[in-house]
């Protein structure tokens, strides 16, 4: 679990007692699309980085 979703499971246990504050439903679909994005963020860098390691050992897969 990213500081992200630990950020929107704090945001969503405040919003059980607190329903209708607005202010933190804003907040939790700022910090869900954050997550969202640091997911993709970190699926990248691992598929550059496996894309990296082929190009060093000269591995020819996919030319």
């Amino acid at each position: 679990m990213n500081k992200y979703e630990q950020q929107a499971q704090k945001m969503k246990n405040h919003l059980q007692h607190h329903p209708k504050d607005y202010q933190t439903v804003i907040s939790l679909f700022k910090v869900e699309s954050d997550a969202i994005f640091y997911e993709q963020q970190q699926s990248k860098h691992l598929m550059l980085k496996e894309i990296a390691k082929y190009q060093k050992k000269g591995d020819s897969h996919g030319k």
